[in-house]
């Protein structure tokens, strides 16, 4: 036998062996049964290329540690007294599925503090800059996606400024999402005193956290303005692009509510530089310049502000997928209504199988999804989902005015979820996400307002037509669905 094939077989054992290591530790690990099967089938049509992808995509994260955060904002037991006051207005169904939430989150229903709905980018970026502007102590900004571009670049020079005046800016992009960011400019930004880190940056030695990105948008500013929802900064997100309109939902929120946005950065700053300093990080009473204190909002605003805000993250760092847990909760407590809007439709079987099974008892289930997508196999995946849920009754919409961001849940015009969270596998079991439920609110009415005025631009999926499409396109549709938890 000759070297080479002495080294070709070597090496097929090697191959052989790594295949068995792995699909045991798949089993053990008890993932998604749909995960398993798809990995194991892609060893088995390219064994050599399956454990590549493995050890690149593959494993699972480990869990961080958590950080204790202390806020002096007000002490527990009096925010507990408000909040228990104030929620046992809410409806029967709010206040079970706030507990549950509660229950595997570890975060509470806040009712001191207020949300509403942002449109798209323009009325972002427009409330964002005038509140960077008005922050008097410091700045908290997260993306998954930021960009140097006009509307970044506008950013950049608003956080510069502000560091001038005394502010302390720290600024935390996804390694992946902004790896457009140049290193000068990071280093130009870090001079000017911006402090500035990348969340698991791509790297020869990181590729183990490369299929773990963090998906968060998150602004903090002073302690009681935040802004999270499904727009990074970029000027696609205000049309400025080859993909055109862009259709997307914030949320601007104010009150302590916000301070869960702040304990989801520190986290996240805290994993990615490593600075202790975070865990002594206080939230102190200050005096802003602002129409109202901390304090003040509490005291005037309690009584006025309708329903109550819930905000919390998940991720690949723990034990369960919360995401998914708090979707799976939110839909199965429906009794009349589930309005969708989604950018990407690839749900796990359980969520699939809720929305039949509502659709079949009658509850009336709409789903809005882009009309023109940003991604060709994740478009295919999502439609070979459409096919059962028509025959179960759910409607589907496509978006016809152009691309649709929007990550928003309606349930029975009471209670909705809008965050950076897609109804897909990725967000569901991979991203760091995070997500805002809104109880009985203002914001919940202007949800439903929104989803309406995306629906009269929507189009009907007609089921009998959608059915009669390609063999062609079944068969790749269903080739990428199998595929969809390694997408």
């Amino acid at each position: 036998m000759s070297q080479s094939q002495e080294l070709y077989q070597t090496m097929h054992w090697m191959i052989i062996i790594s295949v068995i290591g792995i699909s045991c530790n798949l089993f053990l690990e008890n993932r998604n049964p749909q995960s398993t099967i798809s990995w194991l089938l892609l060893f088995s049509v390219a064994p050599t290329f399956g454990v590549l992808l493995y050890v690149l995509f593959g494993r699972l994260k480990r869990r961080r540690k958590k950080l204790i955060l202390h806020s002096k904002f007000i002490t527990p037991q009096v925010l507990s007294e408000k909040n228990d006051i104030k929620c046992n207005t809410l409806s029967i169904k709010s206040q079970k599925l706030s507990t549950i939430i509660e229950k595997f989150t570890g975060v509470s229903i806040n009712s001191n503090s207020s949300a509403s709905l942002l449109i798209n980018g323009d009325e972002m970026f427009s409330k964002l800059k005038e509140a960077l502007l008005d922050a008097k102590n410091y700045i908290y900004i997260q993306y998954y996606i930021f960009r140097a571009d006009t509307i970044g670049s506008e950013l950049l020079d608003i956080l510069r400024m502000k560091v001038n005046e005394g502010v302390v800016v720290r600024l935390l992009v996804d390694g992946l999402g902004s790896k457009s960011l140049k290193k000068k400019l990071l280093k130009k930004l870090r001079t000017a005193g911006v402090k500035v880190s990348i969340f698991d940056p791509i790297s020869p030695w990181s590729m183990g956290t490369i299929n773990y990105r963090n998906h968060r948008k998150i602004v903090v500013i002073d302690g009681i303005k935040g802004f999270t929802g499904g727009l990074n900064v970029g000027d696609e997100y205000l049309g400025r692009s080859k993909i055109g309109f862009w259709r997307d939902t914030h949320l601007f929120i104010e009150g302590s509510a916000v301070e869960e946005l702040q304990n989801i950065f520190l986290q996240d700053w805290h994993y990615s530089t490593s600075d202790h300093s975070c865990e002594k990080i206080q939230i102190n009473r200050l005096n802003y310049n602002h129409t109202k204190s901390y304090d003040q909002f509490l005291q005037d605003e309690s009584n006025k502000v309708k329903g109550a805000v819930q905000i919390f993250g998940s991720g690949p760092d723990t034990k369960e997928p919360t995401m998914r847990n708090a979707f799976h909760t939110l839909l199965t407590i429906a009794e009349n209504s589930i309005w969708i809007a989604t950018p990407y439709f690839v749900p796990d079987q359980e969520i699939f199988t809720i929305l039949k099974l509502k659709a079949m008892s009658g509850l009336d289930v709409r789903i809005i999804y882009p009309g023109k997508s940003d991604s060709i196999l994740s478009d295919s995946a999502s439609k070979s989902y459409f096919a059962p849920l028509l025959e179960s009754g759910v409607k589907i919409y496509t978006y016809q005015k152009n691309f649709l961001h929007s990550k928003v849940i309606l349930i029975d015009n009471e209670i909705a979820s809008v965050g950076t969270a897609n109804l897909d596998v990725r967000s569901l079991h991979l991203n760091y996400e995070l997500t805002s439920f809104l109880y009985e609110s203002d914001a919940v009415v202007q949800v439903n307002q929104s989803f309406l005025n995306d629906l009269s631009v929507s189009t009907q999926l007609d089921r009998k037509q959608f059915i009669e499409r390609s063999l062609f396109k079944k068969l790749i549709e269903s080739l990428t669905r199998l595929f969809s938890p390694l997408l």
